[in-house]
């Protein structure tokens, strides 16, 4: 994959889960540490951890998006 595609497929990626975080804290009017982000240094990939629920939760928020 090109660089400045995969640039800007992780620029989506991070807009989505920043616009989440919002929608999320609004909603429930607290901040969880829900998502971390880590880099695979092997593949260079951005992985994105969640926790509890919150993996459907953050894949049907990024499904709407689209």
């Amino acid at each position: 994959m090109r660089e400045d595609k995969l640039q800007e497929l992780e620029r989506k990626a991070l807009a989505a889960a920043h616009e989440y975080w919002e929608e999320y804290t609004h909603q429930n009017g607290r901040q969880d540490n829900m998502l971390t982000w880590v880099r695979n240094d092997d593949t260079e990939e951005m992985l994105c951890l969640t926790k509890g629920g919150y993996t459907s939760q953050l894949s049907n928020f990024i499904n709407k998006l689209g």
